[in-house]
């Protein structure tokens, strides 16, 4: 920016018409030549400073006052000592200086660098300097240019690569971030501020698990070790849900939710979660709990096939949730279910039948609030499974939570209740 400009961006809040001229332009480009010619920052002999804003400061001000300014403050600068001080303007090195092309390049920044935007050439006026001053060495001076031109493009090129690379992988990891914790469909209508309406699903099947017996594991546990019990458990779930067409919805203490059917619609929902439940069960029977590698963890796992309605829900930290009957239906079945069992509802055997490939036993009814008595089925394998694995069938009277026959036992191996 020419320094006329500057002074009456510091007096006043907009520039005159008359001040705004192609003249302007002349002195920018005695500052690129200035620059590309010597490879340096304008004024930068004059920059003692480790803070960008300071040196902008600086520079500014000793376009604007000259050399006085650099022992006075500005605002202690008389008003008469500003306009009669010259103000400064870059000079080529003088080890340049030796050869003839810029000392006439350093006439020509000084030609266009001048305090009085009137006596500063304009650009046909500089063409002409060019073609008449040149005429000997301008092949060269031109060609010295163009060099410096191209070699400053690669370098901004590469930066601005470079930048550009890291701005997407910062990107790119904010996204993954986000679609783990939503849907793609309604991350994209979050960044773009949109209202994410409430969708109606028909048909879903629904998965809730939760760890037999938790609330006595927790209370032999210290904080750490519930949270490192729960981490390296949902880890594992988490890696066996990517390999399905299911949506984690989330987790909530020791219980674990998960539905297909969502947001991507399917017709082998139900297959999927049952799946998905299957192997849920074959990896906690190897699970370890690190500081109670004697106590087995077992979990229990309900299973529903109905209709949802999915919807973001609040504003600071939002959540992907789901409403209706089907979700508390899924949770009925998960806790009237027993130790590594998986409980289905009616509707998600019939849903399953269609494949013909799994194994469901009868259970009975159980009394759901609002539904009354409620057939419900064992999940117990996968015919077309590899090595075709069974789960046992569930005992009716295994009423223990953790695998053991009373409290006694944890004190036997040394653990001891946590006082709250």
């Amino acid at each position: 920016m020419s320094p006329e400009l500057l002074r009456t961006s510091s007096s006043s809040s907009s520039y005159s018409n008359n001040l705004i001229t192609k003249k302007n332009d002349v002195y920018s480009f005695a500052m690129i030549i200035y620059e590309i010619t010597s490879q340096r920052i304008p004024y930068s002999d004059y920059i003692n400073s480790n803070n960008n804003e300071d040196d902008l400061e600086i520079i500014l001000n000793l376009i604007k006052y000259g050399i006085v300014y650099l022992n006075n403050k500005p605002n202690m600068i008389p008003e008469q000592l500003r306009n009669e001080s010259i103000p400064l303007r870059p000079k080529l090195c003088s080890h340049l200086m030796t050869k003839q092309k810029y000392q006439y390049l350093a006439k020509l920044i000084d030609y266009c660098s001048d305090e009085d935007p009137v006596q500063r050439p304009d650009f046909e006026m500089i063409d002409n300097y060019f073609q008449n001053t040149f005429k000997n060495v301008r092949q060269n001076t031109f060609e010295t240019l163009i060099n410096k031109l191209n070699k400053y493009r690669y370098i901004i090129d590469d930066r601005v690569q470079k930048r550009t690379e890291i701005l997407m992988a910062e990107n790119k990891k904010s996204n993954d971030l986000l679609y783990r914790m939503f849907p793609k469909s309604i991350v994209k209508s979050l960044k773009n501020d949109e209202y994410v309406k409430p969708e109606k699903y028909d048909n879903v099947t629904i998965l809730f698990s939760d760890i037999v017996g938790f609330t006595t594991i927790a209370s032999y546990s210290e904080p750490l070790e519930i949270m490192a019990i729960l981490n390296n458990l949902f880890v594992i779930f988490d890696k066996i849900v990517n390999k399905y067409d299911v949506y984690k919805v989330e987790t909530i203490g020791d219980a674990y939710l998960a539905v297909s059917g969502l947001p991507n619609r399917n017709t082998n929902h139900a297959e999927q979660i049952a799946l998905l439940a299957l192997e849920f069960i074959d990896w906690t029977t190897h699970f370890k709990i690190e500081h109670m590698p004697n106590i087995p963890l077992r979990i229990r796992v309900g299973i529903h096939t109905g209709s949802v309605i999915a919807g973001v829900v609040g504003l600071n930290n939002p959540r992907y949730c789901l409403f209706g009957d089907s979700v508390n239906v899924a949770s009925r079945l998960e806790s009237t279910g027993l130790p590594n069992s998986i409980h289905l509802s009616h509707s998600t055997k019939k849903w399953l039948n269609r494949n013909n490939s799994f194994i469901i036993k009868y259970r009975g009814s159980i009394s759901l609030k609002g539904r009354g008595q409620f057939a419900t089925y064992w999940l117990l394998g996968y015919k077309n499974s590899e090595n075709d694995k069974m789960l046992k069938i569930p005992i009716e009277s295994d009423n223990s939570n953790h695998g053991i026959s009373d409290e006694t036992d944890f004190e036997s191996i040394g653990l001891n209740k946590q006082k709250l």
